[in-house]
């Protein structure tokens, strides 16, 4: 608020220039009438610099690390991961499927040029097939050893018999041969696009013979085949992301409607029960490229020309996208036709999916060659991280382990096995911390179970690591913490490695939180600006009642464990405003990096002088009222010293100070004078001459006998200067005795009135 003369507000108050007696300072006059002052809350608690700490205990707390032969949970537990022994990286850019033979190996068609190759049970590699398409995108092998391939964008059905030769077995008229599928009759389904057909081929068919088409669907594509517990045809389309199960009769019914952009794959529990993998592209409704090279989505993109709208994504929950755009789900179906979202995992793309002996599903992901292993809807892990990362485009069945799995992936090519031992040591990397400002570290707290746990720091100042970054310090066992000797700095990465021990009974090292405490170098604060408010305006807080603290649940949960809190600054209740001739207020804006409590000083000086004399210290506010009555007239500056010393020890308080831009103090009205009156007959014509000391005078106006507002202009035509000369002709007047009101006004909003008397006879 501001102090009236002579009243002050009881409370506490900043330390201002002497109220007693008289002062003279940068051609201020001050006296016991100066009014000087705000009202203040009282002082927050004194806070140090605060000794802060990262967290790290859930799942997408640690899911951006980087992982080595570690898995992480849906609990955020980091443990072993199963083994994935790298078994060979053909010489491709993508393997879009792969199919096993009879003799514990498997086929694998690629792209861009279309090769088919086979990886014997030995690891021996040799490509057997090199189509005049750029990808054999399908492959299946029936009971005799047969292998077929579908391939694109020319589609054609090859059959390549166990050492015979390669023949065109189908050519219809489609673009995309998708899926291969082989029913108990030895009948085979043939899913295509861009005409979204089903076609069924004889157990016995030829070359050349004639070709039933099984379903001609209003879909563009019919992405992927399989059967359900019943030996029912169930078939996936694109880009309406339907599921359809045909009958005994060939009659379809479509079971699943995702509106995804594509079903993926569907795989079938002993039970029944359907799971479905969608994938919708980047949602943007941009055409994707002309060639595609990548994935299926791709593909279609590049066929279809666009991808979802907003309008079909716009029911989507926010859950359901990915930071990036790309939603992948997996659906389940029960036997008796219900379903529902099962697994969702923002942000990453769903490939390939497997179901495995335990009833759990393996699932392949896009970029970063990660697999998860998802037991259910609220138990996942992200199982391993294929250290060539890629698209994990297929997870194919060992055909003689059942706990064996070979993963496929593209960009680049290589294929893995995984026998699901465990693997006997890895490493987790920690995302890169900011902590926004130089920071020491303190003590890195891990805790878990197990013995083979080690720990690692390193740091640096630029928000990738490279050559500049500190060495990894010496992987040590932390014991429940460790003092982290790495130098300080603005960023900080850590490094676990577990091991399996060598004695049996000893449990798995086991790591499922981490706590770094670290304290910030104190920074100085920052004055983003200080101004004066409109003219004749004051500003009080108005102190709100306490208030229990509140929790918005929303932010709470939408908030991750690294969000800054609060600034200390902010104060609670309403600001009150009064105006009132005189009264002046100047306001700032000020943040500390460390979120210290800061106080301020309140200087000012007339132009032309270079003293500074303090108007107000120890201010909590960052706003100051005063009347500016017992001022000299003319232009000022303000500065405002900023201090942290209320949240630091002494000697280890910042500093900061910011001026204004020159401001006016201008209390008095323009002089008004008559300089020229001359009357003849009934006309009256007057010069009027307005003149302020400090101000441009704004505006002219005259009232003659109480009338109508008149406006006057400058003799020059502006409004530019502190003297103004104007000329008021007045005609055809009547007899008598009149009386002018001239008006005139300031820049300030400062106005002087003159009357003027006059007689026409």
């Amino acid at each position: 608020m501001y102090l009236k003369s002579g009243y002050h507000k009881p409370g506490r108050e900043p330390r201002v220039g002497t109220l007693f007696g008289s002062l003279d300072f940068c051609g201020l006059r001050l006296g016991v009438t100066a009014a000087l002052g705000i009202c203040l809350l009282s002082p927050a608690a004194l806070f140090a610099v605060r000794t802060e700490s990262l967290t790290h205990e859930t799942f997408r707390d640690f899911l951006d690390g980087e992982f080595e032969n570690v898995s992480l949970s849906s609990y955020g537990e980091l443990i072993l991961a199963p083994r994935a022994d790298r078994l060979v990286g053909p010489d491709e850019p993508i393997i879009w499927n792969a199919a096993s033979d009879r003799n514990g190996g498997f086929f694998f068609g690629t792209g861009n040029k279309g090769k088919v190759y086979h990886l014997s049970e030995d690891g021996a590699l040799e490509e057997i097939f090199k189509p005049e398409q750029v990808l054999s995108r399908s492959l299946a092998v029936d009971e005799e050893g047969t292998l077929y391939v579908g391939t694109s964008p020319e589609g054609k059905l090859y059959r390549i018999p166990e050492g015979g030769e390669v023949e065109v077995f189908f050519e219809p008229e489609e673009h995309y041969i998708w899926d291969v599928v082989f029913d108990g009759e030895g009948n085979i389904f043939v899913a295509t696009g861009a005409r979204g057909r089903i076609y069924r081929l004889e157990a016995d068919h030829e070359p050349g013979d004639a070709v039933e088409v099984f379903f001609d669907s209003e879909e563009t594509h019919i992405s992927t085949l399989t059967w359900d517990g019943e030996d029912r045809l169930l078939a996936g389309t694109s880009p309406g992301g339907l599921v359809f199960r045909f009958d005994d009769e060939g009659k379809p019914f479509a079971i699943l409607n995702t509106e995804d952009q594509e079903i993926k794959r569907i795989v079938t529990a002993e039970d029944g029960t359907l799971y479905v993998a969608t994938f919708t592209g980047d949602g943007s409704g941009r055409a994707a490229p002309s060639r595609p090279t990548g994935n299926i989505a791709n593909v279609i993109s590049a066929i279809i020309g666009t991808g979802d709208s907003d309008e079909n994504n716009e029911g989507r929950s926010q859950a359901q996208r990915g930071d990036d755009g790309k939603i992948s789900m997996i659906y389940r179906v029960d036997p008796d036709g219900f379903s529902e979202p099962h697994w969702v995992l923002p942000r990453y793309a769903i490939h390939s999916m497997l179901r495995m002996p335990d009833g759990s599903l393996l699932v392949g992901t896009g970029t970063e060659g990660r697999i998860f292993s998802v037991s259910g809807p609220e138990d996942w892990k992200l199982l391993q991280k294929l250290e060539n990362g890629g698209e994990v485009s297929v997870l194919l069945p060992g055909s003689e382990n059942e706990g064996e799995v070979y993963a496929l992936t593209s960009n680049p090519a290589h294929i893995y096995r995984m026998d699901f031992s465990r693997a006997s040591e890895g490493h987790f990397t920690s995302r890169v911390y900011d902590a926004e400002q130089t920071a020491r570290w303190g003590r890195l707290h891990l805790d878990g179970a197990g013995q083979g746990v080690r720990v690692a720091t390193r740091s640096g100042n630029t928000d990738k690591p490279e050559k500049t970054w500190s060495e990894w310090t010496e992987p040590v066992a932390p014991s429940g913490h460790l003092a982290v000797e790495s130098p300080a700095a603005r960023y900080i990465q850590y490094r676990i490695y577990l091991e399996s021990g060598d004695e049996a009974g000893n449990p798995l090292p086991r790591v499922d939180r981490t706590r770094l405490f670290f304290r910030k170098f104190n920074a100085a604060p920052v004055i983003a600006g200080v101004k004066l408010v409109p003219h004749e305006v004051a500003l009080e807080r108005v102190p709100a009642a306490p208030q229990p603290p509140g929790i918005d649940l929303d932010q709470l949960f939408a908030e991750g464990r690294e969000g800054r809190s609060g600034n200390r600054q902010n104060r609670s209740g309403q600001m009150r405003v009064q105006e009132k001739p005189g009264l002046a207020t100047l306001a700032w804006k000020a943040t500390d990096p460390n979120d210290d409590t800061l106080s301020f000083t309140l200087k000012i000086r007339s132009e032309g002088e270079t003293r500074w004399s303090t108007l107000a210290e120890d201010l909590r506010e960052n706003f100051f009222s005063f009347n500016t009555s017992g001022f000299e007239e003319g232009r000022y500056y303000a500065k405002v010293i900023a201090s942290d010393h209320l949240s630091n020890p002494p000697g280890k308080a910042r500093t900061a100070s910011r001026q204004s831009d020159a401001f006016l103090i201008d209390n008095t009205g323009p002089a008004v004078d008559v300089l020229e009156k001359l009357a003849g007959g009934n006309n009256v014509v007057l010069r009027v001459e307005v003149e302020d000391p400090v101000s441009i005078i704004k505006d002219a106006r005259y009232y003659l006998n109480g009338g109508e507002r008149t406006p006057l202009f400058p003799e020059d035509g502006f409004f530019d200067s502190r003297r103004e000369t104007f000329k008021i002709e007045l005609n055809d007047l009547d007899p008598g005795s009149y009386s002018m009101i001239v008006v005139a006004e300031d820049e300030a909003g400062n106005e002087r009135v003159r009357k003027i008397h006059f007689t026409v006879d």
